[in-house]
């Protein structure tokens, strides 16, 4: 399962076209958009990409998978499902969010599995490390495009989670310098 984290700038207006090729290029299965701010641009990029959505705020959830549930508290939570019935939780995020708020609506997972995915505005954030969440040490900078010097975009995984990540890397296409001022994160998960 393919799950790619991607801030698509300013809503993604007049770059839905260059938007979806980028995450056709990633072949993700499911993808957390943050600064998702034009909702019609959101339904556009979804429509695209052939993706059933979810629209929290500003942050939207793009999936090839189920959505089998999906809400907003002032993050995005949702629960996919695959064809073999496998679910993930999945909260999404485009700081400044409240980490108190996060942590709450993700103890709300008890029976499964589940990430944060996201634009946490931060180089390292330690205190969601520091909650039990796992996060590649190795991930290179995502923020600015034009010359990355920032890790600002992150998915992070729960222990039991954790093995199953067989790689997390940052999405560099030549288009994606243009589409927006923010490189994907995608995680290749074994679930």
């Amino acid at each position: 399962m393919k799950i790619m984290t991607y801030n698509i700038l300013e809503g993604g207006v007049g770059r839905i076209d260059p938007l979806a090729e980028v995450i056709r290029l990633a072949n993700a299965d499911v993808v957390v958009v943050q600064d998702a701010c034009d909702e019609a641009a959101f339904h556009k990029l979804a429509d695209r990409v052939k993706m059933d959505r979810f629209l929290a705020g500003a942050v939207g959830l793009l999936s090839r998978l189920e959505i089998r549930e999906a809400a907003n508290h002032g993050v995005l939570r949702a629960i996919v499902r695959d064809r073999n019935k496998t679910e993930l939780g999945v909260i999404g995020v485009h700081l400044p969010s409240k980490l108190s708020a996060i942590f709450e609506i993700a103890r709300t997972f008890t029976r499964i599995s589940h990430m944060l995915a996201g634009d946490f505005s931060a180089s390292h954030p330690e205190q969601i490390v520091r909650n039990g969440y796992h996060a590649p040490e190795s991930l290179e900078p995502s923020f600015p495009t034009s010359k990355p010097t920032l890790r600002a975009d992150y998915i992070f995984v729960t222990p039991e989670l954790a093995p199953a990540v067989k790689s997390c890397e940052v999405f560099k296409p030549e288009i994606g310098r243009f589409t927006s001022d923010h490189f994907p994160v995608i995680a290749d998960l074994n679930i």
